[in-house]
């Protein structure tokens, strides 16, 4: 699970740089499919959210917000939006401390970003397997 968390700081450190369009078109599709993988195993694999899963929860969902927004995936999972879709569900739930509300308000959003993306990758027709 560290491995996993310590990847995605790396990933969102990667991402945070504005990469040139080759490499966004050659990591996209393979990124945001592992960012669902991810939050499938990682994050819907339990009951609930706490404030540890905060910081993991955003660099997926920066990553995936990053990809998504380059434009520059040949194709998505068909499961997800579904998957994200059941996060999204999951962190509104999530009862945190007061201390960590204002970082859940802005998951939630990137998380909103995320979905209306892929809302429009079904729309288009673009990308969904």
């Amino acid at each position: 699970d560290k491995t996993e968390k310590h990847f995605m700081v790396f990933l969102y450190l990667v991402f945070e740089r504005d990469l040139e369009k080759d490499l966004y078109s050659s990591i996209s599709t393979q990124t945001i499919t592992l960012c669902g993988r991810l939050l499938k195993e990682h994050i819907l694999e339990y009951s609930s959210i706490d404030e540890c899963d905060l910081e993991f929860l955003f660099n997926i969902s920066y990553v995936m917000r990053a990809c998504l927004a380059s434009g520059e995936y040949s194709s998505l999972p068909s499961n997800i939006k579904h998957i994200t879709k059941d996060a999204e569900v999951q962190l509104e739930k999530a009862e945190l401390d007061e201390d960590h509300l204002e970082n859940k308000a802005s998951i939630l959003a990137m998380i909103s970003e995320v979905i209306k993306h892929l809302d429009n990758c079904s729309q288009n027709g673009s990308g969904l397997e």
